[in-house]
């Protein structure tokens, strides 16, 4: 591997505050105020964020609370990035 590629994914890897957790649960989210739902694939979680796969991120909200495990988890998410089938969000506030 060229070394400043690997020095550059080096430096993605640390730009984030917390470490990722492997989650790989399914999970859905809730927007436009709890009126509309999409199921998602929740592939890993860290304190500050999480990053889902989605069967198309076409209709993916800006916003939106994130639910794991049948409601036991809920939180809510600002997307930060959104490549392919992916999404990669910050855990934020607000009534999504």
């Amino acid at each position: 591997m060229n070394k400043a590629v690997y020095t550059a994914e080096l430096d993605l890897q640390n730009r984030r505050g917390a470490k990722r957790i492997p989650v790989l649960k399914d999970g859905i989210i809730s927007f436009n105020l709890g009126k509309e739902t999409m199921p998602c694939f929740v592939q890993d979680i860290s304190e500050s964020g999480a990053r889902m796969q989605f069967a198309s991120v076409n209709h993916v909200p800006s916003n939106f609370k994130l639910i794991i495990d049948s409601g036991n988890f809920s939180i809510d998410c600002i997307v930060v990035w959104r490549p392919s089938n992916e999404v990669g969000v910050i855990f934020g506030t607000g009534d999504f």
